[in-house]
């Protein structure tokens, strides 16, 4: 074999060589577009529970506080001022849990990852802001309105179940607030992941 063709057959193997180092980079990104959109479209499922719970807190609970509170001022006679109080509250508290809770599941489709990771890390910052403000202010609230029953009715039993009621409540809105933090946390992990992978 002369000197030309084993340069030939060189430069050959070489442009195989490249060919095949091509293929194997497309089926790499190809394998990357496929794990971010998957990624992508688990992270906006497990937000479909965030979103659910936004809307029952919008569509159901505070509809149900505004007339349980309004049958409580006409029943038993509650003060204008708790009812406004509780209604205000409840309203706010609402509104903010809407704001927080706003992306939607085109979000995680199409907001570049790095924005998602911050969209992510501020809604759950917002979350641990809201409740350390929420709490005291539902542990004041619930004083007032154990005063409240008790100037009404002069029985005890309504303030037991009042507080037994505030943290039943209260233990099922942090637990629903935990689980939003842990999908949030979850998915800002993914996202950090395949990250380091890419």
């Amino acid at each position: 074999m002369t000197m030309a063709q084993t340069e030939n057959q060189n430069i050959d193997e070489l442009e195989a060589m490249r060919r095949q180092m091509g293929e194997l980079r497309a089926t790499l990104d190809r394998q990357e577009i496929v794990n971010e959109r998957l990624m992508r479209k688990v992270m906006a499922g497990k937000g479909g529970y965030i979103r659910r719970m936004r809307n029952v807190q919008l569509f159901i609970v505070l509809p149900f506080i505004v007339l349980m509170f309004l049958v409580q001022k006409y029943q038993l006679g509650t003060s204008w001022a708790l009812y406004v109080a509780t209604v205000l509250m409840s309203a706010v508290s609402v509104a903010f849990e809407t704001y927080i809770n706003r992306m939607s599941e085109s979000d995680y489709s199409e907001m570049p990852l790095l924005e998602l990771i911050k969209a992510l890390q501020r809604r759950r910052k917002q979350r641990r802001l809201q409740v350390s403000i929420g709490l005291p202010i539902v542990a004041l609230w619930l004083v007032w309105y154990s005063i409240e029953l008790t100037g009404i009715t002069g029985d005890y039993f309504f303030v037991v179940s009042a507080v037994i009621g505030g943290i039943v409540g209260g233990w099922i809105g942090i637990s629903i607030m935990r689980r939003m933090q842990r999908i949030d946390a979850d998915a800002i992990d993914d996202i950090q992941e395949l990250n380091e992978k890419n």
